[in-house]
């Protein structure tokens, strides 16, 4: 008879996602015909668990939104807490879980978002199918909460767990698990017209394909992971992540060009000088020059004055990879300085002593909470060089032609 009970709910909760997916087919085509854009002067806040967490620690995200509108005045809080749930279960303190939903909605609020992205659904997933309903209805009531700021609203789905092999465990009925809730996110955008991005399959397609692991035990993205996370929230919004490439030829002719903007090209005697401006910093792709029509013989490679390589005239005609530009090390500062930024903001609106600035023993040293004001400062400056580091600026490539031994 228990067996007959369990079988019916759970074809009840299929054919529930079922209709609901059903209906929002035509939403779905209309929702992902464009790309979602940030816009001058939005204010972007990211909810959810440890995946938005742990971004924090790394940045990639957040650089990769931030170098994809480099004119544009676009400011970023993480508002993510480790092993939370749609609910706020992880942000109550020692209250009812109601109280850590409530926390969540003051802080989103007081900062007057214009965009938030919201990840859940890796910590429900562990209930299966049959904590679907209670998971519709928490994001439900989240996403409601959230509507409520008039901001952009974009769904984030849940990432698989990696299969490292023993003695780690298979990942499969996890991961099985891991797609339906994301599956029930994707339904839930489509019929509130809300963005989704299905960052579940994305990572499941890198994990499939790079050799060095993406996690570092299976569950929580590593460095390169969240490279690639960052790359799949580009993804999902529409937004393709432009290989930069020149083609020119000796005669300093412009044949091809993409991602970046030649300000000049110069031939010489012995060979080329450019100079360069790429779209974006950072990114995951490096500059490809291809020169054609080049005499015979061994050229040298200076990037700003400094020696890069020497390159034989078939290497230039079939393209070269830059193995470094400038971008490459002002991408990495810029990475840095998020990442403070970040920490500073962590301080400010989750300090260690809580409970005693605004909990239950507010009442001992709750005058001190005046001091988390105090952040802000630091937080300008290091937006203010957010500002400057994301913009490319140019550098100068020259080619000659190497004296024969």
């Amino acid at each position: 008879m228990h067996s007959q009970s369990r079988f019916l709910r759970r074809s009840f909760y299929s054919f529930y996602l079922a209709l609901v997916l059903l209906a929002s087919g035509v939403a779905a085509k209309a929702q992902q015909a464009s790309a979602f854009e940030l816009y001058d002067g939005d204010r972007v806040v990211f909810v959810g668990n440890t995946f938005v967490e742990r971004a924090i620690e790394y940045g990639h995200i957040e650089a990769a939104l931030t170098t994809r509108w480099p004119d544009r005045n676009i400011t970023f809080r993480n508002l993510g807490w480790s092993g939370d749930d749609a609910r706020g279960r992880a942000r109550r303190f020692f209250g009812p879980v109601d109280d850590g939903f409530n926390n969540l909605k003051t802080l989103v609020y007081d900062l007057k978002p214009t965009v938030v992205f919201v990840a859940y659904g890796a910590m429900e997933s562990y209930d299966g199918q049959a904590g679907i309903k209670d998971f519709i209805n928490n994001m439900n009531r989240l996403l409601d909460a959230m509507v409520a700021t008039r901001a952009r609203i974009v769904v984030v789905s849940p990432v698989p767990q990696e299969n490292l092999g023993p003695p780690l465990p298979d990942p499969g009925e996890n991961n099985r698990n891991l797609k339906l809730y994301a599956q029930t996110l994707q339904s839930l955008a489509e019929v509130r017209n809300h963005w989704y991005i299905n960052l579940f399959e994305y990572m499941d397609a890198e994990m499939s394909r790079t050799p060095a692991p993406l996690t570092d035990n299976g569950i929580h993205l590593n460095d390169l992971g969240y490279r690639r996370a960052a790359q799949g929230f580009l993804a999902g919004m529409g937004l393709a992540n432009t290989k930069k490439s020149i083609m020119v030829s000796a005669r300093g002719h412009l044949m091809d060009v993409s991602g970046t903007r030649p300000i000049q090209i110069q031939p010489l005697g012995n060979g080329l000088l450019l100079t360069l401006k790429d779209d974006h910093i950072g990114g995951e792709s490096s500059l490809n020059l291809s020169i054609r029509d080049l005499f015979a013989g061994t050229y040298t490679l200076r990037l700003n004055g400094r020696n890069i390589g020497n390159y034989s005239s078939q290497q230039w005609a079939a393209g070269v990879e830059l193995p470094w530009t400038p971008e490459n090390d002002q991408a990495g500062l810029l990475l840095k300085t998020i990442q403070t930024k970040n920490e500073f903001y962590f301080y400010k609106w989750r300090p260690q002593n809580e409970t005693y600035l605004r909990g239950f023993r507010s009442h001992e040293q709750g005058q001190n909470a005046a001091e988390l004001e105090e952040f802000d400062p630091y937080i300008e400056r290091e937006e203010a060089k957010i500002a400057d580091l994301k913009r490319s600026h140019h550098y100068t490539l020259q080619i000659h032609r190497a004296p024969e031994r």
